[in-house]
């Protein structure tokens, strides 16, 4: 399917039905790890609706995700304490669980000052509970990501920030 005709359906029958309530007016970046661009356009369309000028980070390979927060996301969490990644599962590559083995072995101060949310089509209880297992993941989200679900990752971030500031 065309991604101009996709946004469109998109668009009217999934946002249109949702409530406009305020937008979270803090500077916030997402850091997107996923391997189907589609995904990544709805969860950036999605967080739009839920942030005002939300930044961007989106990778399709997570080898280059691990790159970039090796090299860039200490000095992000400097300057903008409102950031968060968002990690698919299931990646050709370096999928999400051997992402977070990485991560892991990662030499950076603040670590666990960046929430991970789990994002992934698997209806697994045991990839729900494994993740959650997991000391870096804030929580485990099921896709498609909505409006409700967005608001509610939100909320947990801007929580975590108080608990670690």
């Amino acid at each position: 399917m065309d991604i101009g005709i996709f946004s469109c359906i998109f668009e009217h029958f999934l946002l249109s039905k949702q409530p406009i309530t305020k937008k979270m007016n803090e500077p916030i970046t997402i850091v997107l790890i996923d391997d189907d661009p589609i995904n990544i356009f709805l969860a950036k369309t999605v967080m739009q609706r839920v942030a005002t000028n939300p930044t961007f980070y989106t990778f399709t390979e997570a080898k280059a995700g691990v790159e970039f927060i090796s090299n860039t996301i200490s000095v992000l969490l400097e300057t903008n304490p409102l950031i968060f990644l968002l990690l698919d599962i299931d990646m050709p590559d370096l999928d999400g669980w051997q992402f977070l083995e990485e991560f892991e072995k990662l030499e950076m101060k603040h670590k666990n000052k960046l929430p991970i949310f789990m994002l992934s089509s698997s209806t697994l209880p045991s990839d729900k509970e494994r993740a959650l297992k997991n000391r870096f993941v804030t929580d485990y989200i099921e896709k498609p990501i909505t409006y409700e679900k967005a608001k509610l990752l939100f909320d947990q971030v801007i929580e975590k920030k108080k608990t670690h500031s």
